[in-house]
């Protein structure tokens, strides 16, 4: 993808803001895909000012959304491997939602890098909590059929054996996922709503625990594909919404 599409968002300077005054125009600040770690980056203006920005984007969303520009500008095989990182991480975002309490377990990191680079055991932990919390079992991947392929043959094949997907293959594929992330988002919100803003709120505090070096820390949320934000989540086409994103590419 070229350097505009990976580009989220205009950010302006805190500091510049505040010095030169709110009428008059601030360094601007890229922000770029290729800068993020754990959804964060450190940033420094043109005045060198250090900042640095949160996206309060869910991992899952970013991912998707890098998987839905993907497929846009022909890189299918590309679209498929984010789509399915989209897809494991959502399903970590699950595993916390169903474990979360007043706060996440105490031991909740040191289990998760257990299990960290192991998406089958993410996977069967998945399953099982789901099922305690919803009384019913899912496995998504499963049910998905391209070419008497399941989607997680579908998926080795791409990631592990370097198949080259075709846009109907890749497009299928992220409207499969697409549409089972929203059946269950929609459910999370129903019983979870709470707890889905509570772990927004833990990452934020974790954040600024991990930087306590850096007094300028902004929040910045873009508006994606697939959002845990849209009041009509529950109601959004995949095609739809990927003919608005490739509208707003070209614009």
């Amino acid at each position: 993808m070229n350097e505009k599409a990976k580009k989220f968002d205009i950010i302006n300077c805190k500091f510049c803001e505040e010095s030169l005054g709110k009428l008059m125009r601030s360094p601007d600040i890229d922000l770029f895909y290729n800068h993020l770690s754990e959804r964060s980056c450190k940033l420094s203006c043109q005045n060198g000012h250090i900042g640095l920005i949160h996206l309060q984007n869910e991992n899952f969303e970013i991912q998707f959304q890098l998987g839905a520009r993907a497929l846009i500008d022909g890189y299918y095989a590309e679209s498929v491997f984010n789509f399915t990182k989209a897809l494991e991480r959502f399903y970590e975002f699950c595993i916390k939602i169903f474990l979360l309490e007043d706060k996440l377990p105490n031991d909740f990191e040191a289990a998760w890098d257990l299990v960290r680079n192991q998406s089958e055991r993410q996977l069967g932990a998945f399953i099982f909590l789901y099922l305690k919390c919803f009384n019913e079992s899912t496995e998504i991947l499963k049910d998905f059929k391209i070419n008497r392929k399941n989607g997680q043959e579908f998926r080795n094949k791409v990631i592990h054996k370097g198949y080259l997907p075709s846009k109907k293959e890749a497009t299928s594929y992220g409207e499969f996922i697409f549409n089972n992330i929203i059946k269950i988002i929609t459910k999370l919100k129903q019983k979870y709503n709470a707890k889905i803003f509570q772990i927004g709120i833990i990452d934020q505090v974790k954040l600024k625990d991990n930087n306590k070096d850096i007094s300028d820390v902004s929040n910045l949320w873009i508006g994606t594909v697939l959002s845990l934000a849209r009041e009509d989540i529950d109601r959004i086409n995949f095609e739809d919404e990927l003919k608005k994103l490739g509208e707003k590419r070209n614009s």
